[in-house]
């Protein structure tokens, strides 16, 4: 039986036999050799226009011409993409994005070329003992069956609520305060007067909206909308050195651009539920009167958005200060990117159990299924403590209902509308996000584990989620906040600290994996339109600003030690043409096809022994096997 060492070369040997066969051609398709680059350079993606979307064989959607890859660690010295690259090049593979910055080491997004199919490149790829794996970069939308209706005039109450803020549409809110308005029962709700005679919430929480974006401008948000305090607005540059230039209040994944407004409408009545202003005598409450919202926009104007988009919104989260993630989108097919993504990332990420009305521990549905202990999936519930039929379930995949049945909430005003109703999962979600948001706002030092296990314990015990949800109930934020203060009453200062605006070498662990969903539908003929349509449609821009990448530079000697005769050879390499390259490997005064083989077969030892500037021919910073490319251009 060959050794591992032995397939190792033999893998090699076959990348390398077609490089020196099939050497790289140009973008219009010639046969004359490209100037060798770095093969960590980025191309930067080119975007698709909403017609161009690709199917898998199982009917998942996908941008055409883009592959999400995950190397194996580095073994023996040598990366694995120093190893695969090159091989990549000659079919005509570029590298678009690298997401190390992202925290995500050997993840890279290739652009497959007009030679190679996505599908093709995922075979080969999944197939090398090089790779972890290969996947499209998959589509992203927002859920079905979530559908709205304007919510009429406004019910002024007769008398304020105990306890109660004084926004006049409070008492439209009965997921906050259910006294059996429109048709509900009375206390079927999560309880949060009680929970705000702890804490209203704080302004050094902020919590990460992963949506269409916000409307930042809306009177009942504005205030509570998140600012980056090291970003100067409009000076086009990168003050804070994240890599994300005038970041004032987010980003927009979408369009690569600063500006995350809602052009859909989603986002903005999550962020709402979360934190619209309270107690401002306008319009709603969030459940959280104070609390800072961060709008990350990963889904356009249609609900559509690529899995690339997603990793980078939850590095951008982890890395600007966010404490909570709201993600009220998702679908059934399994992304490991994703999955990685979720995994790289430890704060609490609170995701929509989905809209189909299945058992998600027999159909999964993603983020909300990937195994991780930060995520807290949401089921829905009615006003009279129901599930209702479009709900997902599962009792173990889902751990806890929350209202989002016709929940009134905030509305991008361009779209003719400061509030409307809607239906949904992704209105739970954020109810929850909002709680845990709570919970730090009293604790700050709160693990994701235990506000997680706080979230879960102290529900209300509801017949119609027992055995449908781990948790067997419904969301009690007053129980909840009593449990995590011991019945003190505490709030955090208000002071808006200065959010960590550095990029860390090692991002979140975040291991989701989002699956297209079917854009929401509306429902009503009344209902403006609100949520995207059915089919899928690719975002009219993939975002291309990414870090530059980092070379894996192999062991380094000291300036000190000196070139020296390769392992089996008798003579010193020579430098030929007085550059520093000692292109002259077995120094017999001549630079051939004998010093390619030669290097070919001792890069593991060169990369070990001698100095990376003296074997350095690609000039990328590193000794791997693109200078055996370059070299070999240098002598035909």
């Amino acid at each position: 039986m060959l050794n591992q060492h032995v397939l190792w070369r033999s893998l090699i040997f076959t990348i390398f036999l077609g490089i020196i066969l099939f050497p790289a051609v140009n973008a219009d398709g010639s046969g004359t050799a490209v100037d060798n680059k770095s093969v960590t350079q980025l191309t930067g993606n080119v975007a698709p226009t909403a017609t161009q979307v690709a199917y898998t064989s199982s009917g998942a959607p996908y941008v055409p011409g883009e592959v999400i890859v995950r190397y194996k660690k580095p073994s023996g010295g040598v990366s694995a993409e120093s190893v695969m690259s090159p091989g990549l090049m000659a079919m005509g593979a570029e590298l678009s994005d690298d997401f190390s910055a992202e925290g995500l080491k050997n993840m890279q997004m290739i652009h497959t070329g007009e030679n190679v199919t996505v599908q093709q490149a995922v075979t080969e790829l999944t197939n090398s003992s090089f790779v972890e794996y290969a996947e499209p970069n998959y589509i992203v939308s927002l859920m079905p069956n979530e559908n709205s209706t304007p919510p009429g005039p406004e019910k002024m109450s007769a008398e304020s609520v105990s306890g109660g803020p004084n926004d006049p549409r409070f008492n439209e809110q009965w997921a906050l305060y259910n006294t059996g308005q429109d048709g509900g029962s009375s206390g079927d709700d999560i309880n949060v007067i009680p929970a705000w005679a702890k804490t209203t919430g704080s302004d050094s929480i902020v919590v990460a909206v992963i949506d269409t974006g916000a409307d930042y401008n809306h009177p009942d948000l504005a205030q509570n909308i998140w600012t980056n305090s090291k970003e100067i607005p409009g000076n086009g540059i990168d003050d804070d050195g994240n890599g994300y230039v005038d970041d004032v209040h987010g980003w927009n994944f979408i369009s690569n651009t600063n500006d995350p407004m809602d052009d859909n409408g989603h986002g903005t009545h999550c962020a709402g539920v979360i934190g619209a202003v309270g107690n401002n005598g306008v319009g709603i409450s969030g459940v959280n009167q104070k609390v800072k919202i961060m709008p990350l926009k990963v889904l356009g104007k249609d609900g559509n958005g690529d899995m690339a988009s997603i990793i980078k919104a939850f590095a951008y989260a982890r890395t600007m200060g966010a404490k909570v993630i709201s993600c009220s989108w998702g679908g059934t097919t399994r992304s490991e990117a994703l999955g990685d993504a979720v995994s790289q990332t430890s704060l609490p990420i609170v995701c929509a159990a989905g809209n189909s009305g299945v058992n998600t521990d027999i159909i999964a549905q993603y983020p909300s299924c990937f195994d991780s202990p930060q995520i807290i999936s949401v089921a829905a519930s009615d006003a009279k403590d129901g599930i209702p039929s479009y709900s997902n379930y599962g009792p173990t995949s889902v751990d806890v209902a929350a209202p989002g049945d016709w929940i009134l909430s905030t509305y991008p005003t361009a779209l003719g509308y400061d509030y409307i109703k809607m239906k949904g999962t992704s209105m739970a979600t954020p109810q929850v996000s909002g709680l845990a948001a709570l919970l730090l706002s009293v604790n700050p030092s709160l693990s994701t584990d235990q506000i997680k296990q706080l979230i879960l314990n102290n529900a209300d015990q509801v017949p119609a989620f027992s055995g449908k949800v781990v948790s067997g109930g419904r969301i009690n934020a007053g129980k909840t906040l009593n449990a995590a203060t011991g019945g003190a009453p505490t709030e955090v200062p208000t002071a808006v600290p200065t959010a960590t605006q550095t990029v860390p070498t090692q991002a979140p662990t975040v291991m989701p994996t989002v699956t297209q969903t079917p854009a929401p539908t509306q429902a009503p003929t009344e209902v403006p339109t609100v949520q995207p349509t059915a089919t899928p449609t690719v975002p009219t821009q993939i975002p291309t600003q990414v870090p530059t990448v980092t070379p894996t530079v192999t062991q380094t000697l000291s300036p000190s030690v000196g070139v020296q005769p390769l392992q089996g050879q008798n003579n010193q390499p020579r430098d030929l043409n007085n550059d520093g390259k000692y292109e002259d490997l077995n120094g017999d005064g001549v630079s051939n096809q004998t010093d390619v083989e030669l290097y070919f077969r001792m890069i593991e030892w060169i990369a070990s022994n001698e100095p990376v500037s003296a074997f350095d021919f690609s000039g990328n910073g590193r000794i791997d096997f693109t200078d055996i490319l370059t070299l070999y251009r240098s002598i035909k």
